[in-house]
């Protein structure tokens, strides 16, 4: 019964390998990109997480992403530079902070995913850029 135990605790482990979800997250950063620049904003919220929708109304997010592509302008380019791979009461995420190059300006950018059934929803956007506040 012991040994039983031992392997199912390795098999839980296994399967969760740390780290193979960030391509989802940044496969997602990278569609955030591409909605952004076409404005569609009301989407990336229709998309998200319950926890985005949950802590940012509607309105508020417009507001914020319509900001961030009118002061920062069309994205360039991004690097992830650091992630972690959290579990949470049974809920997955994966944080990524990235360094982004948009037209006006560069910008530090973390984005909060939950995994689930082999997707990424958006959960949490956070943006700092100088551009934001000088321009």
């Amino acid at each position: 019964m012991r040994t039983l135990g031992i392997v199912a605790a390795a098999l839980a482990l296994s399967a969760c390998s740390i780290g193979k979800d960030v391509p989802l997250a940044e496969a997602g950063a990278a569609r955030f990109h591409q909605s952004l620049d076409a404005g569609k904003f009301a989407e990336t919220w229709q998309s998200a997480a319950p926890e985005l929708r949950a802590a940012t109304p509607q309105d508020k997010w417009l507001a914020l992403l319509d900001a961030v592509h009118r002061k920062l302008g069309k994205f360039r380019t991004s690097k992830t530079i650091g992630w972690n791979d959290n579990f949470n009461n049974g809920v997955h995420f994966i944080v990524l902070n990235q360094e982004a190059q948009y037209e006006r300006g560069t910008a530090q950018e973390q984005f909060v995913y939950r995994i689930d059934a082999g997707k990424a929803a958006l959960a949490g956007y956070h943006v700092n850029s100088d551009a934001l506040i000088l321009n």
